[in-house]
């Protein structure tokens, strides 16, 4: 099977199917949605398609998840970190020859911010083995070392 970089023409329809399984699981997407299709930015998109994947699907559900947890108006919006250039050439030059246009990301997990890991976590009532697969990640344990790196809280809501 062609990966993402080889299928671009698929890569808003992913988008749109990702969010669809995130708003069944995570109620605050509902907002995002007019009936069964998401509002998506047009910069977010175009976003998504100039990107070089390398974990392709995961990656490109990290990038959703970010965008989802961040997004703050009625669709959804480029991540802030996304937004910026990954380095000074990229600022300077003609961005459609940048095949990292949301950053280098060499894996899934670096694309992750703090903030989308701890709403996520939140989310699921800190619940480890409920938020790793919605962040994208390979295993319970991945996400493990990751709230351990950036020093995050496991908060639990009383029954």
């Amino acid at each position: 099977m062609p990966g993402l970089n080889e299928r671009r023409e698929d890569i808003p329809l992913l988008a749109a199917h990702l969010l669809r399984q995130l708003a069944a699981r995570t109620p605050i997407a509902g907002r995002f949605f007019d009936g069964d299709a998401p509002r998506l930015s047009l910069a977010f998109v175009r976003a998504l398609l100039r990107r070089s994947y390398a974990t392709h699907a995961r990656e490109l559900a990290a990038l959703v998840w970010e965008a989802l947890s961040e997004s703050t108006g009625d669709r959804i919006e480029l991540p802030a970190r996304a937004a910026q250039p990954a380095n000074a050439a990229e600022s300077a030059g003609d961005d459609r020859h940048q095949p990292h246009a949301l950053g280098a990301i060499e894996d899934s997990q670096a694309g992750l911010s703090p903030g989308a890991i701890q709403a996520c976590l939140d989310e699921h009532n800190g619940v480890i083995e409920d938020a790793w697969r919605p962040l994208g990640l390979s295993s319970r344990h991945a996400l493990a070392r990751l709230i351990k790196k950036h020093g995050l809280e496991i908060r639990r809501r009383a029954r």
